[in-house]
C-alpha cells in the first residue's frame, strides 16, 4: 500500500494544501498519513533571528511512500529523500529577492529538479519557473465572509516584530487623527507598541483575540488593511482581509501580494506615498471594498473554489 506522508507543517496557509494531498491520496488509494513537524519529533536548527532548518527525526523514507515535504531551504529530510531517491513533492516559499540569496536558493533547489514542486505565491511561481522548475500554484485559501457596506477601522494583524514593520503602521495611524486604528498581534515589541499607542490616542492595541468570530469581526469591519512587513513569505493575514472583501496595502516584500491588484502593492517605505494610497482607498471606500471581494474570486483564494 502506498503512504503519502504528509510532512509540511499545521499552519493555517497549508490547510488547501493538505486538502489537495489528502484527495489525491483518496483518488489514487494511497494512504494519507499527516505529520506535522514540531519541537517533540524534530531537530530545529536557529541560524539566525529569522532563519532555521529542520530535520524530522524517525521519518521512514521508503520507496512505497510519497513525501510532501517543505522546501530543501529549510528541510534536512528533503536532502535524505533526495539520497534515497524516494518520491517526494516540494513545497516551496522563496521568491526574488534581487540578491545573493537568489543564487544561493536557486543552487540548493536545482538538485530537486524533476520533482514536482507546489508553490503558494505567484511571485514563487515566478521564480521556479525563472530557473527552469515545474511547479503547481496552489494558493492558500479562506472560507468567503459576509462584507460589511460601512466600516469602522484601519486594522494591522500580524505578530510584534522587527520583520512586520509594526511602527511603520503606527506611524500611518498619527497622520489620520480622525481614523480609528486597530493592531492585532503580540511579540517581542508589544509593550513598545502598547505604549505609542496609548500615547498616539487613536489606537485600539488587542495583543491577541481568542475567538475566531470576533476576530474575523475586525477584519469585517475595516475600511482598509495594512501589511507594511519587510518580510513575509505568504501572508495569510491578506487572505484573510479579502475573505471579508476587505482592501488591501501591502508591501511588494510579502508574497501573497502578488494576488493584489498593482496599485495596492507598495514597492516603497515613503510614507507620502502610503498615506496618498491611503485617502484614495478612503475616498472610494464601496468600490474599493467591490474591488476587493472580486479579487478574492478571481485569485481562487476562496476555500471552495473548484481549482485546487
Amino acid at each position: 500500500m502506498t503512504v503519502l506522508v504528509d510532512a509540511i507543517g499545521s499552519h493555517t496557509v497549508y490547510s488547501q494544501i493538505h486538502n489537495v494531498m489528502s484527495n489525491v491520496s483518496n483518488h489514487f488509494g494511497f494512504t494519507y498519513r499527516p505529520i506535522s513537524p514540531s519541537y517533540d519529533n524534530s531537530r530545529i536548527i536557529t541560524l539566525s533571528s529569522t532563519n532555521y532548518v529542520f530535520y524530522i527525526r524517525n521519518l521512514d523514507l521508503k520507496r512505497t511512500g510519497i513525501y510532501a515535504a517543505n522546501s530543501p531551504l529549510l528541510n534536512i529530510n528533503a536532502w535524505e529523500a533526495l539520497v534515497k531517491n524516494s518520491p517526494m513533492v516540494l513545497i516551496e516559499e522563496y521568491f526574488a529577492r534581487g540578491n545573493y540569496r537568489d543564487l544561493i536558493a536557486k543552487s540548493m533547489l536545482l538538485p530537486f529538479n524533476g520533482y514536482p514542486f507546489i508553490c503558494l505565491t505567484k511571485k514563487t511561481a515566478a521564480f521556479l519557473n525563472h530557473i527552469g522548475i515545474k511547479y503547481f500554484l496552489i494558493p492558500p485559501t479562506e472560507e468567503k465572509r459576509q462584507a460589511l457596506k460601512r466600516r469602522k477601522h484601519i486594522l494591522f494583524v500580524g505578530r510584534a516584530e522587527p520583520s512586520k514593520n509594526p511602527f511603520f503602521f503606527l506611524n500611518l495611524a498619527k497622520r489620520f487623527r480622525d481614523e480609528h486604528f486597530v493592531f492585532i498581534g503580540r511579540g517581542s515589541l508589544s509593550e513598545q507598541i502598547a505604549m505609542k499607542a496609548k500615547e498616539c490616542g487613536n489606537i485600539e492595541y488587542a495583543p491577541f483575540v481568542e475567538s475566531k468570530e470576533e476576530f474575523f469581526d475586525y477584519y469585517r469591519n475595516a475600511k482598509l488593511f495594512i501589511h507594511p512587513a519587510l518580510r513575509d513569505p505568504i501572508g495569510q493575514v491578506i487572505i484573510e482581509a479579502l475573505s471579508t472583501s476587505t482592501p488591501v496595502l501591502a508591501s511588494s516584500n510579502t508574497g501573497a501580494s502578488s494576488f493584489l491588484p498593482s496599485d495596492w502593492i507598495m514597492k516603497t517605505f515613503d510614507e507620502e506615498v502610503w498615506i496618498d494610497r491611503i485617502k484614495h482607498i478612503l475616498a472610494n471606500q464601496e468600490d474599493s471594498i467591490a474591488q476587493a471581494g472580486l479579487v478574492f474570486e478571481k485569485e481562487h483564494l476562496n476555500s471552495s473554489d473548484p481549482y485546487s
